[in-house]
């Protein structure tokens, strides 16, 4: 059998090879006949009806063609021998690339969720089949490694999006849990003739073929089995709707300052979901709140990159209730911070710091304060 498959996937590419030969791009009736063989091929079911004429965009198709040459019938000897032939449809295939990209994630258990759909702007939160789910859209960079990491764990817009989130309740905490499993990133010109009410649907569908080819474990480019239901946490966010359309209105993914800082925002949340990373969730918190005083002081017009401590204290005095309070426990947590941060402070190592749990919750939470203030000029009215 596993030889009869061999030659299958080898008879697929020589075969289509010599019939597309003389094709520099392959036509809308060419990817047709492709598509299909592939499906046959691959011994995949066909998507629902309605989803079928977006899946002969050469984008996808390019993805199930890849399928081919990686399978496991293939030897490498096999695939260096009809590497030419793949190479030649390949690049008839014509990726398309556009301004833009869609991002579908399937969002991780250890949150707390809001229980309704949100959007804005380029964004969707929305909950498929009693399982939370984000769609975000984001600009294509020209070169990705000029000002971005080649392993960005989230993009600008999931970012702003669980920021906006997590920083609108006036009580309670909300959470996104983000994992690199069961996300998948698509070209926009894929995605933008599907019509509204089809777009999830159609994301779930590709994300699932792709989950067909990667195999189950426990490093990063492996897969997991979908979270069961019950593992997931909603909360009501009624009432803290019109919160978030602002704080997201305000927030801009241009402001680097600003999206490092809430960086360690939504990751202190994270690392708190497992107490063995407690000292890590701690210490981005202080992380973040460094990041808080900086914007504060960009805000009231000091740009300079050392903190302005006279400029601090008074606006936390005349603009935040309870500010001076709040300011004397935040320098309070200074030590804390180092004795975390640093192996060998001035006063000596310490391999275990005394922390405790309000040493999360209360600077977490203060960092919650100070991101509203920041961003829309809100005083909670506690933390």
């Amino acid at each position: 059998m596993i030889e009869f498959n061999k030659k299958k996937h080898i008879e697929f590419i020589e075969k289509n090879n010599e019939k597309f030969k003389h094709k520099t791009e392959l036509s809308s009736q060419d990817l047709t006949y492709l598509f299909h063989g592939l499906i046959d091929l691959l011994q995949l079911p066909y998507p629902p009806s309605e989803l079928q004429p977006y899946f002969l965009h050469p984008n996808i198709i390019s993805e199930l063609y890849v399928e081919v040459i990686n399978s496991d019938y293939l030897t490498p000897s096999d695939r260096f021998k009809i590497q030419e032939a793949f190479s030649n449809i390949y690049k008839a295939i014509k990726i398309h690339k556009s301004d833009f990209s869609i991002d579908f994630r399937i969002l991780a258990p250890g949150g707390n969720y809001p229980n309704i759909e949100l959007s804005r702007g380029s964004c969707k939160y929305s909950i498929n089949n009693q399982i939370p789910i984000l769609l975000t859209k984001s600009r294509n960079k020209k070169d990705i490694l000029a000002d971005t990491s080649i392993i960005n764990w989230l993009t600008r817009m999931e970012l702003k999006f669980a920021t906006s989130v997590m920083c609108a309740p006036e009580e309670g905490l909300f959470n996104f849990h983000f994992t690199s499993y069961n996300t998948i990133k698509i070209d926009n010109s894929c995605f933008q003739k599907i019509p509204e009410e089809l777009k999830v649907y159609f994301l779930k569908e590709v994300l699932d073929i792709k989950r067909r080819y990667i195999k189950v474990g426990v490093e990063a480019w492996n897969r997991k089995p979908l979270p069961d239901v019950n593992e997931y946490s909603f909360s009501n966010y009624q009432n803290s709707y019109n919160s978030f359309k602002k704080i997201f209105d305000s927030f801009s993914i241009q402001d680097d300052l600003l999206l490092r800082t809430c960086n360690y925002f939504v990751k202190a949340r994270m690392h708190w979901e497992n107490l063995i990373n407690a000292e890590e969730a701690i210490t981005n918190n202080f992380f973040c709140l460094e990041g808080c005083l900086h914007l504060i002081q960009r805000k009231y017009n000091d740009f300079n990159p050392k903190l302005n401590r006279k400029l601090l204290k008074n606006v936390f005095k005349e603009e935040i209730p309870n500010g001076e309070n709040l300011y004397d426990y935040i320098e309070a947590g200074y030590r804390t911070r180092i004795t975390l941060v640093h192996p060998e402070p001035v006063w000596g190592s310490e391999w275990d710091p005394f922390v405790v749990t309000e040493d999360f919750y209360d600077y977490y939470k203060i960092c919650r304060v100070l991101l509203n203030f920041i961003l829309i000029d809100r005083n909670l009215s506690s933390y």
